[in-house]
């Protein structure tokens, strides 16, 4: 993976990652930062998967390389230490395999439309050989808009940034998307759950059809520190619903400094 935008604050109180879904770039962010209030002092690092956006290609992925090389990013930018990180989908099974890597001091996880398990082998193995033969990731536009986004966001106010998702799909380089679904179809985070101690958020899409919110509501009641929060939305969540996906960030931001500043005080 690869950090491909940095966006500074002016007096940074905390660091969040954001990592993109499967298929996207950090395009599906754009509108949360830009909600997420400047007071909060949030410096903001956001990846993309490779042969995503401006990372590079790999033939080769899997999700516990993936979290590593995040962990090797984030500490190079020396960023503050109070880190938060968030992903979707497969940018939050990464974050899940971040966050329990002592180096990092990860101070706060959400994961958005994610799950310890994608499908099943043979799902995957299917998608592999349709992305194969038409040589391309966006074999199937209109059933990946169903998939991503509801038909009411899609055809409605969302019309402009769906079509620029679905471009941002069919550029995807092929070999890294077929990598990526490889890696996803092995994917197992199922140990994952209760050794994770960092306070969190498991939010699902009320519409999500791709990955059932009902992994998420799982995962929080089998976890002593994550809560469950939902999302009006498809896949997608945080592209369809932008302003909640903000509101969620910026309070995981406000607790994690909250209690930072109140773990200093009793350490003095």
């Amino acid at each position: 993976m690869r950090l491909t935008t940095y966006l500074p604050a002016r007096q940074p109180r905390a660091t969040l990652a954001l990592l993109p879904s499967h298929g996207t770039t950090t395009r599906m962010w754009g509108s949360v930062v830009q909600l997420i209030p400047p007071r909060l002092g949030a410096e903001m690092l956001l990846f993309d998967l490779p042969g995503h956006g401006g990372a590079p290609a790999l033939a080769e992925v899997d999700i516990g390389s993936l979290a590593t090389e995040i962990a090797q990013q984030i500490e190079s930018t020396r960023c503050t230490g109070r880190v938060v990180i968030a992903g979707a989908s497969t940018g939050g099974a990464i974050a899940l395999e971040a966050a329990v890597r002592p180096e990092l001091m990860i101070t706060g996880v959400a994961l958005f439309n994610s799950a310890l398990l994608f499908g099943s082998p043979e799902g995957w193995a299917a998608i592999v050989a349709a992305a194969t033969r038409h040589g391309t990731p966006a074999f199937d536009p209109a059933g990946t808009r169903r998939g991503w986004f509801t038909v009411v966001f899609a055809e409605g106010a969302g019309a402009d940034v769906v079509a620029d998702t679905l471009h941002d799909l069919a550029d995807v380089d092929l070999s890294s998307h077929l990598a990526c679904c490889r890696a996803l179809a092995e994917y197992d985070g199922r140990h994952l759950a209760r050794p994770v101690t960092t306070r969190g958020l498991a939010v699902g899409g009320t519409a999500d059809r791709a990955v059932s919110a009902s992994n998420m509501r799982a995962f929080a009641a089998d976890s002593s520190t994550f809560r469950y929060e939902e999302l009006p939305g498809a896949h997608l969540s945080v592209i369809e619903n932008a302003s909640g996906a903000a509101d969620l960030l910026s309070a995981l931001l406000r607790d994690s400094v909250a209690r930072h500043h109140a773990t200093a005080k009793e350490t003095t």
